[in-house]
């Protein structure tokens, strides 16, 4: 089961969308539910995996933790971290030669989802 959408209403009490999240988890939990899920969320850091030079890993990782923070993409991240979920890591693959404009438009958008 995945929690898709966990809205935060200005003016609300603080802790209410907690509250909230917490009583839904809650509720999964006694109606069975054994495994639950946020999706996929950014990361603070870039961590290279393989077929990337040492040159090119440091690159990408400073872009993308300028990117990451910039756009305030760990924001989900970090509210799920309250609750005590874990983070899981998440694997983009891409091109030989790069994702181009498009690609890294396709990586944003699935991180600020």
């Amino acid at each position: 089961m995945q929690v898709k959408y966990s809205l935060d209403f200005p003016g609300s009490p603080s802790g209410s969308i907690e509250y909230i999240v917490t009583h839904a988890i809650q509720t999964a939990a006694k109606s069975g539910v054994k495994m639950l899920t946020f999706g996929g969320g950014a990361t603070a850091t870039l961590t290279p995996g393989h077929n990337i030079s040492s040159t090119k890993a440091k690159i990408l990782a400073t872009t993308y933790e300028a990117i990451v923070k910039q756009f305030k993409l760990n924001r989900k991240t970090e509210f799920r971290a309250k609750l005590g979920a874990h983070e899981d890591p998440v694997y983009i693959a891409y091109p030989k030669h790069g994702l181009g404009t498009k690609g890294i438009r396709a990586v944003l958008n699935f991180f600020e989802d």
